[in-house]
Protein backbone atom coordinates (compact mmCIF):
# COMPACT_ATOMS: atom_id res chain seq x y z
CA UNK A 1 0.00 0.00 0.00
CA UNK A 2 1.16 3.32 -0.78
CA UNK A 3 2.40 5.77 2.42
CA UNK A 4 1.07 9.14 2.87
CA UNK A 5 3.74 11.07 1.44
CA UNK A 6 3.57 8.95 -2.15
CA UNK A 7 -0.52 8.85 -2.12
CA UNK A 8 -0.13 13.38 -1.99
CA UNK A 9 2.23 12.93 -5.05
CA UNK A 10 0.31 10.12 -6.73
CA UNK A 11 -3.14 12.92 -6.86
CA UNK A 12 -1.08 15.50 -7.65
CA UNK A 13 -1.57 17.67 -4.17
CA UNK A 14 1.88 18.59 -4.26
CA UNK A 15 4.80 17.86 -6.73
CA UNK A 16 8.57 16.31 -5.77
CA UNK A 17 11.23 18.76 -5.57
CA UNK A 18 14.28 19.08 -6.61
CA UNK A 19 16.79 17.70 -3.99
CA UNK A 20 19.79 20.24 -4.92
CA UNK A 21 19.51 23.81 -5.74
CA UNK A 22 18.90 25.44 -8.90
CA UNK A 23 22.25 26.53 -9.79
CA UNK A 24 23.53 22.87 -8.86
CA UNK A 25 20.70 20.90 -10.40
CA UNK A 26 21.11 22.63 -13.78
CA UNK A 27 24.66 22.57 -13.51
CA UNK A 28 24.90 18.81 -12.89
CA UNK A 29 21.88 18.20 -15.81
CA UNK A 30 24.20 20.06 -18.42
CA UNK A 31 27.59 18.45 -17.62
CA UNK A 32 26.56 15.13 -17.77
CA UNK A 33 24.46 16.26 -21.14
CA UNK A 34 27.93 17.15 -22.55
CA UNK A 35 29.45 13.62 -21.20
CA UNK A 36 26.73 11.80 -23.08
CA UNK A 37 27.56 14.18 -26.25
CA UNK A 38 31.20 13.08 -26.21
CA UNK A 39 31.11 10.04 -25.04
CA UNK A 40 27.55 8.31 -25.93
CA UNK A 41 24.00 7.58 -24.53
CA UNK A 42 24.83 3.43 -24.86
CA UNK A 43 27.55 4.08 -22.14
CA UNK A 44 25.56 5.62 -19.65
CA UNK A 45 22.71 3.47 -20.09
CA UNK A 46 24.73 0.16 -20.43
CA UNK A 47 28.00 0.34 -18.71
CA UNK A 48 28.49 -1.69 -15.52
CA UNK A 49 28.12 0.29 -12.01
CA UNK A 50 31.08 -0.95 -10.24
CA UNK A 51 30.75 -1.31 -6.61
CA UNK A 52 32.90 -1.70 -3.46
CA UNK A 53 33.01 -5.54 -3.57
CA UNK A 54 35.33 -8.49 -4.11
CA UNK A 55 33.81 -8.84 -7.12
CA UNK A 56 35.50 -5.42 -8.63
CA UNK A 57 38.89 -4.79 -6.44
CA UNK A 58 41.11 -6.84 -4.58
CA UNK A 59 40.45 -6.83 -0.77
CA UNK A 60 43.04 -6.99 1.55
CA UNK A 61 43.23 -9.42 4.51
CA UNK A 62 42.58 -7.60 7.92
CA UNK A 63 45.35 -5.11 8.33
CA UNK A 64 46.70 -6.23 5.34
CA UNK A 65 48.20 -3.19 2.90
CA UNK A 66 46.58 -2.09 -0.02
CA UNK A 67 48.34 -2.35 -3.01
CA UNK A 68 47.97 1.23 -4.68
CA UNK A 69 49.14 0.13 -7.94
CA UNK A 70 46.81 -2.75 -8.45
CA UNK A 71 44.14 -0.74 -7.21
CA UNK A 72 45.19 1.95 -10.02
CA UNK A 73 45.42 -0.77 -12.65
CA UNK A 74 41.57 -1.87 -11.81
CA UNK A 75 40.69 1.75 -11.76
CA UNK A 76 41.62 2.36 -15.00
CA UNK A 77 39.76 -0.54 -16.83
CA UNK A 78 36.91 0.55 -15.52
CA UNK A 79 37.12 3.93 -16.00
CA UNK A 80 38.60 3.43 -19.99
CA UNK A 81 41.83 5.04 -19.73
CA UNK A 82 45.02 4.77 -20.72
CA UNK A 83 46.93 3.31 -17.28
CA UNK A 84 50.62 3.90 -18.95
CA UNK A 85 49.58 7.29 -19.11
CA UNK A 86 49.87 7.66 -15.01
CA UNK A 87 51.94 7.72 -12.79
CA UNK A 88 51.35 7.63 -9.06
CA UNK A 89 52.97 9.21 -6.21
CA UNK A 90 52.55 9.15 -2.66
CA UNK A 91 53.49 12.35 -0.30
CA UNK A 92 53.06 14.12 2.97
CA UNK A 93 49.84 16.35 2.66
CA UNK A 94 51.83 18.69 3.85
CA UNK A 95 53.68 19.12 0.84
CA UNK A 96 50.30 19.28 -1.24
CA UNK A 97 48.64 22.39 -2.67
CA UNK A 98 45.17 20.86 -1.37
CA UNK A 99 46.54 18.63 1.62
CA UNK A 100 44.65 16.00 -0.48
CA UNK A 101 46.21 15.54 -3.95
CA UNK A 102 47.03 16.92 -7.20
CA UNK A 103 47.49 15.95 -10.81
CA UNK A 104 50.57 17.25 -12.48
CA UNK A 105 49.61 17.14 -16.69
CA UNK A 106 52.33 15.84 -19.01
CA UNK A 107 52.94 13.13 -21.57
CA UNK A 108 52.91 10.45 -18.47
CA UNK A 109 50.44 12.41 -15.83
CA UNK A 110 51.89 12.20 -12.47
CA UNK A 111 48.92 11.68 -9.57
CA UNK A 112 50.16 12.81 -6.35
CA UNK A 113 48.39 11.45 -2.90
CA UNK A 114 48.30 12.06 0.70
CA UNK A 115 50.12 9.31 2.72
CA UNK A 116 46.55 9.36 4.22
CA UNK A 117 44.74 7.57 1.70
CA UNK A 118 46.36 4.40 1.47
CA UNK A 119 45.02 3.38 4.76
CA UNK A 120 40.86 3.65 3.16
CA UNK A 121 40.49 1.46 0.35
CA UNK A 122 37.32 3.13 -0.60
CA UNK A 123 38.53 6.48 -0.54
CA UNK A 124 41.67 5.33 -2.25
CA UNK A 125 39.31 4.24 -5.26
CA UNK A 126 37.45 7.21 -5.17
CA UNK A 127 40.70 9.78 -5.40
CA UNK A 128 42.35 7.52 -8.15
CA UNK A 129 38.90 7.33 -10.59
CA UNK A 130 38.91 11.02 -10.31
CA UNK A 131 42.18 11.30 -11.70
CA UNK A 132 41.61 8.55 -14.00
CA UNK A 133 38.87 10.27 -15.10
CA UNK A 134 40.15 14.10 -15.21
CA UNK A 135 42.99 12.52 -17.52
CA UNK A 136 40.55 11.00 -20.03
CA UNK A 137 38.65 14.20 -19.89
CA UNK A 138 41.54 16.09 -20.81
CA UNK A 139 42.98 14.12 -23.66
CA UNK A 140 39.52 13.71 -24.82
CA UNK A 141 39.71 17.58 -25.37
CA UNK A 142 36.19 17.85 -22.89
CA UNK A 143 37.51 20.32 -21.10
CA UNK A 144 40.39 22.57 -20.75
CA UNK A 145 42.76 22.96 -17.58
CA UNK A 146 42.24 26.17 -16.59
CA UNK A 147 38.00 25.44 -15.98
CA UNK A 148 36.83 26.65 -12.49
CA UNK A 149 34.77 23.42 -12.22
CA UNK A 150 37.01 20.89 -13.44
CA UNK A 151 37.12 19.21 -9.74
CA UNK A 152 33.29 18.80 -10.44
CA UNK A 153 33.55 17.96 -13.87
CA UNK A 154 35.57 15.29 -13.09
CA UNK A 155 33.77 14.05 -10.23
CA UNK A 156 30.46 13.84 -12.34
CA UNK A 157 32.65 11.94 -15.22
CA UNK A 158 33.28 9.42 -12.59
CA UNK A 159 29.58 8.89 -11.78
CA UNK A 160 29.06 8.79 -15.73
CA UNK A 161 31.57 5.63 -16.00
CA UNK A 162 29.93 4.07 -13.30
CA UNK A 163 32.29 5.21 -10.01
CA UNK A 164 30.35 7.16 -8.64
CA UNK A 165 29.54 5.41 -5.35
CA UNK A 166 32.72 5.79 -4.07
CA UNK A 167 33.22 9.29 -4.96
CA UNK A 168 29.76 9.96 -3.13
CA UNK A 169 30.80 7.88 0.25
CA UNK A 170 34.41 9.63 0.19
CA UNK A 171 33.26 13.08 -0.51
CA UNK A 172 33.74 13.72 3.08
CA UNK A 173 35.63 11.38 5.70
CA UNK A 174 35.65 12.20 9.57
CA UNK A 175 38.32 10.71 11.70
CA UNK A 176 38.58 11.44 15.64
CA UNK A 177 41.27 10.32 18.33
CA UNK A 178 43.19 11.11 21.29
CA UNK A 179 46.32 11.62 21.99
CA UNK A 180 46.41 11.29 26.01
CA UNK A 181 45.67 14.64 26.54
CA UNK A 182 43.45 16.30 23.33
CA UNK A 183 40.80 15.30 22.05
CA UNK A 184 40.92 15.84 18.00
CA UNK A 185 39.34 15.41 15.19
CA UNK A 186 39.23 16.12 11.25
CA UNK A 187 37.11 16.34 8.74
CA UNK A 188 38.64 15.37 5.44
CA UNK A 189 37.31 16.75 2.49
CA UNK A 190 38.11 16.20 -1.14
CA UNK A 191 36.91 19.43 -2.21
CA UNK A 192 34.89 18.54 -5.54
CA UNK A 193 31.76 17.47 -5.83
CA UNK A 194 29.36 17.26 -2.47
CA UNK A 195 28.10 13.74 -1.54
CA UNK A 196 24.48 15.72 -2.44
CA UNK A 197 25.50 16.48 -6.15
CA UNK A 198 26.22 12.75 -6.85
CA UNK A 199 23.29 11.84 -5.06
CA UNK A 200 21.29 13.67 -7.76
CA UNK A 201 23.40 12.72 -10.31
CA UNK A 202 23.58 9.14 -9.86
CA UNK A 203 19.69 9.65 -9.86
CA UNK A 204 20.08 10.89 -13.21
CA UNK A 205 21.74 8.34 -14.33
CA UNK A 206 19.17 5.69 -12.51
CA UNK A 207 16.41 7.60 -14.71
CA UNK A 208 18.55 7.53 -18.55
CA UNK A 209 18.82 3.42 -17.36
CA UNK A 210 15.01 3.24 -16.77
CA UNK A 211 16.01 1.45 -13.11
CA UNK A 212 13.51 2.64 -10.39
CA UNK A 213 14.88 1.09 -7.58
CA UNK A 214 18.72 0.01 -8.84
CA UNK A 215 20.10 -2.44 -6.11
CA UNK A 216 23.37 -0.57 -7.01
CA UNK A 217 22.09 2.25 -4.64
CA UNK A 218 21.47 0.43 -1.54
CA UNK A 219 25.90 1.25 -1.42
CA UNK A 220 25.12 4.20 -1.32
CA UNK A 221 25.96 6.65 2.04
CA UNK A 222 23.28 8.04 4.09
CA UNK A 223 23.89 11.95 2.14
CA UNK A 224 23.91 10.92 -1.16
CA UNK A 225 21.55 8.23 -0.36
CA UNK A 226 19.00 10.43 0.66
CA UNK A 227 19.51 12.98 -2.34
CA UNK A 228 19.07 9.49 -4.61
CA UNK A 229 16.02 8.43 -3.08
CA UNK A 230 14.40 12.36 -3.67
CA UNK A 231 15.89 12.53 -7.10
CA UNK A 232 14.32 9.98 -8.49
CA UNK A 233 10.94 11.06 -7.25
CA UNK A 234 11.25 14.21 -8.66
CA UNK A 235 12.18 12.62 -12.18
CA UNK A 236 9.73 10.14 -12.07
CA UNK A 237 7.21 12.34 -11.43
CA UNK A 238 9.12 14.44 -14.62
CA UNK A 239 9.82 17.18 -12.66
CA UNK A 240 11.85 19.69 -15.44
CA UNK A 241 15.26 18.72 -16.42
CA UNK A 242 17.28 20.30 -19.19
CA UNK A 243 18.55 17.10 -19.74
CA UNK A 244 16.12 14.80 -21.85
CA UNK A 245 16.10 11.86 -20.59
CA UNK A 246 13.50 10.60 -23.27
CA UNK A 247 15.20 12.01 -26.21
CA UNK A 248 18.96 9.67 -25.49
CA UNK A 249 20.22 12.54 -23.62
CA UNK A 250 19.86 15.55 -25.21
CA UNK A 251 20.22 18.93 -23.79
CA UNK A 252 16.84 21.06 -24.49
CA UNK A 253 19.27 24.17 -24.50
CA UNK A 254 18.21 26.22 -27.49
CA UNK A 255 21.74 26.97 -30.31
CA UNK A 256 20.96 30.66 -31.04
CA UNK A 257 20.76 34.00 -29.29
CA UNK A 258 16.99 34.63 -30.41
CA UNK A 259 15.56 31.62 -29.23
CA UNK A 260 17.51 31.50 -25.92
CA UNK A 261 15.72 35.18 -25.58
CA UNK A 262 12.32 33.06 -26.21
CA UNK A 263 13.49 30.10 -23.32
CA UNK A 264 14.33 32.92 -20.80
CA UNK A 265 10.37 34.15 -21.56
CA UNK A 266 8.66 31.60 -21.23
CA UNK A 267 10.47 28.64 -20.03
CA UNK A 268 10.66 27.06 -16.89
CA UNK A 269 13.71 28.07 -14.07
CA UNK A 270 15.93 25.39 -15.24
CA UNK A 271 15.53 26.42 -18.61
CA UNK A 272 16.18 29.74 -17.95
CA UNK A 273 19.12 29.77 -15.93
CA UNK A 274 20.25 27.48 -18.74
CA UNK A 275 19.52 29.89 -21.64
CA UNK A 276 21.35 32.47 -19.49
CA UNK A 277 24.77 30.33 -19.12
CA UNK A 278 24.53 30.06 -23.11
CA UNK A 279 24.16 33.25 -23.58
CA UNK A 280 27.63 34.07 -21.71
CA UNK A 281 29.39 32.02 -24.48
CA UNK A 282 27.77 34.67 -27.12
CA UNK A 283 29.65 37.71 -25.92
CA UNK A 284 28.76 41.17 -27.14
CA UNK A 285 26.26 39.02 -29.61
CA UNK A 286 24.19 38.58 -26.42
CA UNK A 287 23.06 42.24 -26.16
CA UNK A 288 19.98 41.38 -27.97
CA UNK A 289 18.71 39.44 -25.40
CA UNK A 290 19.14 42.25 -22.47
CA UNK A 291 15.72 42.98 -22.02
CA UNK A 292 14.90 39.32 -21.02
CA UNK A 293 17.95 39.04 -19.25
CA UNK A 294 16.99 41.74 -17.03
CA UNK A 295 13.79 40.64 -16.50
CA UNK A 296 15.16 37.65 -14.74
CA UNK A 297 16.87 40.33 -11.92
CA UNK A 298 13.20 40.66 -11.03
CA UNK A 299 12.96 36.47 -10.72
CA UNK A 300 11.49 34.90 -7.20
CA UNK A 301 14.41 32.89 -7.89
CA UNK A 302 17.82 34.38 -6.25
CA UNK A 303 19.52 32.20 -8.43
CA UNK A 304 18.27 33.47 -11.62
CA UNK A 305 18.57 37.47 -10.39
CA UNK A 306 22.53 36.49 -9.19
CA UNK A 307 23.67 34.81 -12.91
CA UNK A 308 21.02 37.35 -14.53
CA UNK A 309 23.39 40.14 -12.97
CA UNK A 310 26.70 38.07 -14.09
CA UNK A 311 25.41 37.79 -18.05
CA UNK A 312 24.62 41.68 -18.08
CA UNK A 313 28.20 42.52 -16.80
CA UNK A 314 29.52 40.20 -19.33
CA UNK A 315 27.56 41.73 -21.70
CA UNK A 316 29.12 45.38 -20.78
CA UNK A 317 25.96 47.22 -22.52
CA UNK A 318 25.29 49.76 -19.69
CA UNK A 319 21.20 50.77 -20.06
CA UNK A 320 20.40 53.03 -17.21
CA UNK A 321 16.83 51.03 -16.48
CA UNK A 322 18.65 47.74 -16.39
CA UNK A 323 21.13 49.55 -13.87
CA UNK A 324 18.37 50.79 -11.63
CA UNK A 325 17.23 47.47 -10.94
CA UNK A 326 21.04 46.06 -10.64
CA UNK A 327 21.41 48.83 -7.87
CA UNK A 328 18.03 47.84 -6.03
CA UNK A 329 19.99 44.56 -5.88
CA UNK A 330 22.29 46.42 -3.57
CA UNK A 331 19.89 45.81 -0.94
CA UNK A 332 19.70 42.04 -1.57
CA UNK A 333 19.62 40.18 1.89
CA UNK A 334 21.24 37.11 -0.72
CA UNK A 335 24.76 38.23 -0.58
CA UNK A 336 25.65 35.98 -3.91
CA UNK A 337 22.88 38.38 -5.37
CA UNK A 338 24.45 41.73 -3.70
CA UNK A 339 27.66 40.41 -4.63
CA UNK A 340 26.88 39.69 -8.54
CA UNK A 341 25.23 43.32 -9.21
CA UNK A 342 27.86 45.07 -7.21
CA UNK A 343 30.23 43.46 -10.27
CA UNK A 344 28.19 44.13 -12.58
CA UNK A 345 27.55 47.54 -12.09
CA UNK A 346 31.27 47.93 -12.09
CA UNK A 347 32.04 46.27 -15.09
CA UNK A 348 29.43 48.47 -16.69
CA UNK A 349 30.99 51.34 -15.42
CA UNK A 350 27.92 53.38 -14.22
CA UNK A 351 29.18 56.90 -12.97
CA UNK A 352 29.56 57.05 -9.19
CA UNK A 353 27.11 59.94 -9.25
CA UNK A 354 23.99 58.52 -11.02
CA UNK A 355 21.20 58.44 -8.91
CA UNK A 356 19.22 54.95 -7.93
CA UNK A 357 15.59 54.04 -8.11
CA UNK A 358 15.12 55.03 -4.13
CA UNK A 359 17.24 58.31 -5.24
CA UNK A 360 20.72 56.62 -3.64
CA UNK A 361 23.84 57.53 -4.86
CA UNK A 362 25.89 54.98 -6.28
CA UNK A 363 29.03 56.28 -4.39
CA UNK A 364 27.36 56.02 -0.91
CA UNK A 365 26.33 52.83 -1.81
CA UNK A 366 29.78 51.70 -2.47
CA UNK A 367 30.66 53.50 0.80
CA UNK A 368 28.29 51.20 2.84
CA UNK A 369 28.88 48.52 1.11
CA UNK A 370 32.79 48.42 2.02
CA UNK A 371 32.19 48.28 5.81
CA UNK A 372 29.53 45.52 5.03
CA UNK A 373 29.57 42.79 7.92
CA UNK A 374 30.04 40.54 5.66
CA UNK A 375 33.36 39.53 4.45
CA UNK A 376 32.27 38.99 0.68
CA UNK A 377 30.41 41.55 0.07
CA UNK A 378 33.00 44.14 1.54
CA UNK A 379 35.89 42.55 -0.76
CA UNK A 380 33.59 42.95 -3.72
CA UNK A 381 32.73 46.28 -2.90
CA UNK A 382 36.61 47.17 -2.75
CA UNK A 383 36.86 45.56 -6.35
CA UNK A 384 34.37 47.52 -7.69
CA UNK A 385 35.94 50.11 -6.80
CA UNK A 386 39.53 49.04 -7.90
CA UNK A 387 37.85 49.05 -11.62
CA UNK A 388 37.07 52.34 -11.32
CA UNK A 389 41.13 53.48 -10.71
CA UNK A 390 41.43 57.12 -10.92
CA UNK A 391 38.18 57.95 -12.02
CA UNK A 392 37.13 58.08 -8.61
CA UNK A 393 40.00 59.97 -7.40
CA UNK A 394 37.65 63.15 -6.38
CA UNK A 395 35.51 60.48 -3.79
CA UNK A 396 38.60 59.34 -2.34
CA UNK A 397 37.94 61.10 0.73
CA UNK A 398 34.68 59.85 1.10
CA UNK A 399 35.50 56.26 0.32
CA UNK A 400 38.87 56.41 2.39
CA UNK A 401 37.37 56.60 5.32
CA UNK A 402 35.14 53.48 4.80
CA UNK A 403 38.62 51.69 4.46
CA UNK A 404 39.93 52.65 7.02
CA UNK A 405 38.66 50.31 10.08
CA UNK A 406 38.79 47.52 7.62
CA UNK A 407 42.29 47.79 6.91
CA UNK A 408 43.00 48.02 10.88
CA UNK A 409 40.80 45.18 11.05
CA UNK A 410 42.80 43.08 8.72
CA UNK A 411 46.30 43.94 10.09
CA UNK A 412 45.38 43.21 13.54
CA UNK A 413 44.10 39.81 12.57
CA UNK A 414 46.64 39.35 10.01
CA UNK A 415 44.71 38.71 7.78
CA UNK A 416 46.69 39.16 4.28
CA UNK A 417 44.65 38.42 1.77
CA UNK A 418 42.41 41.43 2.50
CA UNK A 419 45.47 44.02 3.37
CA UNK A 420 46.22 43.24 -0.48
CA UNK A 421 43.28 44.00 -1.44
CA UNK A 422 42.63 47.06 0.38
CA UNK A 423 46.03 48.10 -1.13
CA UNK A 424 45.74 47.09 -4.21
CA UNK A 425 42.21 49.78 -3.60
CA UNK A 426 44.31 52.26 -2.48
CA UNK A 427 47.63 52.16 -5.36
CA UNK A 428 44.27 52.01 -7.69
CA UNK A 429 42.61 54.87 -6.39
CA UNK A 430 45.18 57.08 -5.21
CA UNK A 431 48.03 55.88 -6.74
CA UNK A 432 49.72 54.70 -3.59
CA UNK A 433 49.57 53.72 0.01
CA UNK A 434 51.82 55.94 1.81
CA UNK A 435 50.38 59.09 2.22
CA UNK A 436 46.84 57.07 3.62
CA UNK A 437 48.82 55.33 6.41
CA UNK A 438 50.70 58.51 7.40
CA UNK A 439 47.48 60.70 7.58
CA UNK A 440 45.22 57.80 9.29
CA UNK A 441 47.78 55.75 11.07
CA UNK A 442 51.17 57.67 12.38
CA UNK A 443 49.04 60.44 14.10
CA UNK A 444 45.92 58.56 15.63
CA UNK A 445 47.16 54.74 15.51
CA UNK A 446 50.84 55.19 16.45
CA UNK A 447 51.28 51.80 17.74
CA UNK A 448 49.42 49.94 14.33
CA UNK A 449 51.65 51.99 11.73
CA UNK A 450 54.86 49.94 11.84
CA UNK A 451 52.85 47.28 11.47
CA UNK A 452 51.08 48.39 8.50
CA UNK A 453 54.14 49.81 6.45
CA UNK A 454 55.33 46.55 7.18
CA UNK A 455 52.12 45.35 5.36
CA UNK A 456 52.43 47.52 2.76
CA UNK A 457 56.07 46.80 1.95
CA UNK A 458 55.42 43.12 1.96
CA UNK A 459 52.48 44.19 -0.58
CA UNK A 460 54.89 45.96 -2.93
CA UNK A 461 57.84 42.95 -3.04
CA UNK A 462 54.58 40.50 -4.20
CA UNK A 463 53.55 42.79 -7.13
CA UNK A 464 57.41 44.45 -7.75
CA UNK A 465 56.83 43.07 -11.45
CA UNK A 466 53.17 44.13 -12.30
CA UNK A 467 52.46 46.81 -14.63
Amino acid sequence: MAGWEDSFFMFGWFKAPCPVDLREKVWTELRLGWLVEGWGWQRLREGPVILPTASFFEIPERGGAIDAERVLTDVCRYVGSRRESLRLEFAPAESLANGSGEYLRGDVATVRLAEFWRDDLESLIAMLAHYAALDLLLRDGRCRDDESDLGWYADLACVFLGMGIFGANSAIKQRSGSDGTWTWWQIRARRHLPARVFGYAMALVAAARGERRPRWADWLGDDARDTFQRGCRFLQRRGECVLDLEANGALRVAGSVPSLAADLRHGNDSLRLASLWALLEYGSASAAALDEVAACLRSGSSVLRSEAARVIGAIGVEKVAVSDELMALLDSRDRTVCCSALTALGQLQVPLDREGPRGEIFLDELRMLITDDDVQVAQTAVLTLCRYGRAASEAFETLAGAMLEPLRRALVACDYRSQDLYFTALHAVFGGAEEFLQTHFQEYDPDLYPLALGALELYRQQHRNEP
